[in-house]
């Protein structure tokens, strides 16, 4: 191949100090015969990541493209990752782009070239992801491993919710051609901006396939971007997701009735426990609207159980005593 970078692995980072070397190194040993670079965001750590990473570009300076912020800017976008996610958009350079963020690691030192050799065999594959294991930091010990099956085109399947039918797409097993971040369509501003919404629009674009071999390591750290301990939190990210998947199905509908209302009926469901769980009457009246939701289910008594609360004064009430409940 020529001298052009082919992948630019994508990856952030914010106060990584104890695992960023692990990860680190699982860039670094790849062995490949394309140009790559690793281009990192450090999001103003104050634990010395950024030093860790200054370690390894000086090491490596023609594989790093590092970003150091000053400024945090999750909290400056108030969470909203898409515009960190941006800022590194705007830095890469290769054909395709591959995902791992400072706490997870790679232990295949061919991960890439096997994702690599398929995408560019096969023109109709917009993704491909490969098996893992999950690595649980406070117990010290590694869970069973994921071992993926899936390929084709998995636009419906990524809707459901079904344990057999779940496609268990990593972030950190990922990638992608780059040219769909260029073709990511509009979004609420409110519904979830995790990776899901990057592997259903690879997912209307062409075919998944897959590495079998294990190539990466998932550690589930107490508190993370997306894995969270309070009900609150977890039903925010599910009634965001909720939404996504809706404005997903506007934006590329599919004809199976069954997945629909499923899919609207599940959103409904994590946004009435969502608003009951924080006390957020605005989030209710979110619920309340979606009304014409209501007809295609058939929980109807728990719906009118919802209906009934509807008066500020009761919704009130019945949240009180829903996290009391829930404590």
């Amino acid at each position: 191949m020529d001298n052009e970078i082919l992948v630019s692995i994508h990856c952030l980072t914010y106060n990584h100090a104890p695992y960023i070397r692990e990860c680190l190194d699982g860039f670094v040993m790849q062995k490949t015969n394309f140009r790559y670079e690793i281009v990192i965001h450090d999001d103003a750590s104050t634990d010395g990541t950024a030093d860790i990473i200054r370690e390894y570009e000086k090491k490596y300076p023609d594989l790093f493209n590092a970003i150091y912020e000053t400024e945090n800017q999750y909290s400056k976008y108030n969470g909203d990752f898409y515009q960190i996610q941006n800022i590194l958009q705007k830095a890469i350079k290769g054909k395709y782009v591959a995902y791992c963020e400072g706490d997870d690691y790679w232990i295949d030192p061919y991960k890439l070239q096997k994702q690599v050799d398929i995408l560019e065999s096969d023109p109709e594959c917009s993704l491909v992801y490969t098996s893992y294991r999950r690595y649980i930091q406070d117990e010290d010990r590694f869970m069973d491993d994921v071992i993926v099956e899936k390929e084709g085109y998995l636009y419906e399947k990524m809707f459901s919710h079904y344990e057999e039918d779940k496609i268990n797409v990593l972030t950190l097993t990922v990638c992608i051609r780059k040219d769909i971040l260029e073709k990511l369509p509009p979004i609420p501003q409110d519904a979830f901006s995790g990776d899901i919404y990057l592997w259903m629009t690879a997912s209307i674009m062409g075919t998944f396939r897959i590495v079998k071999d294990i190539t990466s390591v998932y550690r589930i750290l107490r508190e993370s971007g997306c894995h969270f301990t309070e009900k609150s939190q977890i039903y925010k990210m599910f009634k965001d997701t909720g939404k996504l998947k809706i404005a997903m199905l506007e934006f590329h509908p599919i004809n199976n009735i069954v997945i629909i209302n499923s899919v609207k009926f599940r959103y409904l469901n994590h946004l009435i426990h969502y608003s009951l769980l924080t006390n957020n009457y605005e989030a209710y009246k979110d619920f309340y609207n979606e009304k014409k939701y209501f007809g295609k289910f058939k929980h109807r008594i728990k719906l009118f159980f919802y209906y009934f609360f509807r008066e500020k004064h009761l919704f009130k009430c019945i949240s009180w005593l829903y996290r009391v409940y829930n404590h």
